[in-house]
């Protein structure tokens, strides 16, 4: 053994079986409609986007694709490390944070369909961008 990979897990089951139900469904020709948007959770300005980083500050938000992602659960999992999350997350005290959806997206690594339904999953809410709130 050449030891040159390290740390490999093996694929969930439910993963599995969604990517032959897909390479079927492809193979087949048939129409396969990519992932439209059907978000019906909560909408956040900035403010209540801050606000829930405030709240909880010990939590891995990480924004991508307009929405906010809890990735705290999913630190130990990640194939590229818990570092890499966090280095993606927004943090209040270091005072900036890296969209994450270029990365996500195919800039840093072309996630597959698994890992993106994960990371649908794993959603929280939906950034609406330049919104302030209303101060009461």
């Amino acid at each position: 053994m050449l030891g040159l990979v390290t740390r490999l897990r093996r694929a969930k089951e439910r993963d599995l079986v969604e990517a032959i139900n897909y390479m079927r469904l492809k193979s087949n020709s048939q129409s396969i409609a990519d992932n439209e948007d059907t978000w019906t959770g909560e909408a956040w300005n900035l403010d209540l986007f801050y606000k829930f980083i405030d709240k909880f500050p010990g939590r891995c938000i990480i924004e991508i694709d307009g929405f906010a992602v809890d990735a705290t659960d999913y630190l130990a999992e990640h194939p590229g490390g818990a570092g890499l999350l966090r280095k993606y997350a927004v943090n209040r005290v270091r005072g900036k944070s890296l969209d994450a959806s270029w990365a996500f997206g195919g800039g840093l690594n072309n996630h597959s369909r698994a890992a993106k339904l994960q990371m649908e999953a794993m959603r929280i809410a939906k950034i609406i961008p330049g919104e302030k709130g209303k101060k009461e």
